[in-house]
């Protein structure tokens, strides 16, 4: 309940397809959150155990989600003009999740390594210039390495 009143203030509902993007990538961040913290059996007492760790890594989730998402999204009239089938479907899916989640967790602390203080992932603006560069540039790299291959 908390987790879904969280959901629609930070994300409402949106018509636009990246909104309708942003808000799944929110769910499937507090998901894993809900996991981690194994929220069904603690209750709201575990989200005592939020550590700066933990929020670096659910930042990074996040941004694996929504450039997912977005990818998904992107992909699907190419999915549907080829008539793939529900195997190939979540094969692509499957193939899209790992090579996002390897460039994530690989380019961004080496794009955060060189500036002169430690990554401070919490406090970027992801909504500003670097933030969606680097996000758009990891949405075209896997949308074409897995639109080629459909």
């Amino acid at each position: 309940m908390f987790l879904t009143k969280l959901v629609d203030t930070l994300s409402p509902d949106g018509a636009l397809t990246e909104d309708v993007v942003a808000r799944t990538a929110l769910i499937a961040t507090l998901e894993d959150l809900e996991g981690h913290l194994e929220v069904e059996k603690a209750g709201l007492n575990a989200l005592e155990q939020i550590t700066p760790e933990l929020i670096r890594d659910l930042l990074v989730g996040f941004v694996t989600h929504y450039v997912y998402e977005r990818v998904l999204a992107a992909l699907a009239d190419q999915i549907a003009t080829r008539s793939l089938d529900a195997a190939r479907t979540r094969e692509v899916e499957r193939e899209a999740w790992r090579y996002l989640e390897e460039a994530v967790r690989a380019d961004l602390p080496r794009r955060m390594s060189g500036l002169r203080e430690p990554p401070k992932l919490v406090t970027t603006r992801w909504d500003g210039v670097a933030g969606r560069k680097f996000v758009d540039r990891l949405f075209a790299e896997c949308f074409d390495v897995l639109s080629a291959d459909l």
